[in-house]
């Protein structure tokens, strides 16, 4: 078992850890221009109830419980808009909670219309423990389709949520999350092999590891996918981003050696 050199304690836990993140894009083939958002389809919000808490109705939403989600546009109940935590209800319906503390997010007036909801790609636990740090090693995207000749992508890391971009929009940097800004890795040409294959892969091995913080109070990261080059996706594509982090701090680091 390897032994930590500063304390002499064993190591008990690897501090390299592999994270991932899946989404499903948009059921359209609208080419993208470099500097658009890749991401997770939106999905249409028809109720809101004024209640604590909110629950939101979203045909087949796909969500999880634990999930962090973008909603916008809601009109009458706008306590639900923002960013939140969800508790899956039905296929159909979620409630809302405070993506931080838990709490359950109250209406404030009866809904309206509109609204949209869509996932937040969120990497949990990826320290120990809150606020803990790292450096991202090596980055990895899959693409369920093998006509990606053309596509080049930039993955963007966040130690805090920020409000998700549409699929196709056009990606935005924005002053006010500059605190949560971790950096990012751009990534070559994905590749296929094999006539028989269905997805398109790229892996980066980053020569010098992108060091982050995890925001106080926090254990996890996020990120944002952006198109660097154009090219035609298929309507539905799968993505997956797989990260390996090595973790500055790992948990059960000291037992003495001489027992």
């Amino acid at each position: 078992m390897p032994i930590n050199p500063i304390t002499g304690g064993r190591i008990e836990q690897s501090p390299v850890l592999q994270k991932a993140v899946q989404f499903t894009r948009p059921a359209n083939t609208t080419q993208y221009t470099g500097g658009d958002a890749v991401a997770p389809v939106t999905i249409a919000i028809t109720a809101a109830t004024n209640a604590s808490p909110i629950v939101i109705t979203a045909a087949a939403h796909g969500l999880a419980t634990g999930d962090r989600v973008f909603i916008a546009g809601v009109g009458g109940n706008t306590n639900a808009n923002g960013i939140r935590k969800v508790t899956v209800l039905t296929v159909n319906t979620f409630s809302l909670q405070d993506e931080v503390t838990g709490a359950a997010i109250a209406g404030n007036a009866a809904y309206t219309a509109g609204g949209t909801v869509q996932p937040i790609l969120r990497m949990a636990d990826v320290v120990p423990f809150p606020g803990g740090s790292g450096q991202i090693v090596a980055v990895k995207l899959q693409v369920r389709n093998v006509a990606v000749a053309l596509g080049t992508f930039r993955v963007r890391f966040y130690n805090g949520p920020v409000d998700q971009i549409a699929d196709n929009a056009a990606f935005t940097l924005l002053d006010a999350n500059k605190l949560k800004r971790v950096g990012y890795v751009d990534l070559t040409i994905l590749t296929t092999a094999g006539a028989g294959s269905d997805a398109s892969e790229v892996v980066a091995l980053l020569p010098q590891p992108l060091p982050f913080v995890c925001a106080a109070g926090r254990s996890d990261l996020f990120i944002q996918v952006e198109a660097i080059g154009a090219y035609t996706p298929a309507a539905s594509d799968t993505i997956r981003v797989e990260v390996t982090i090595r973790r500055d701090q790992v948990p059960n680091l000291s037992r003495n050696v001489a027992q």
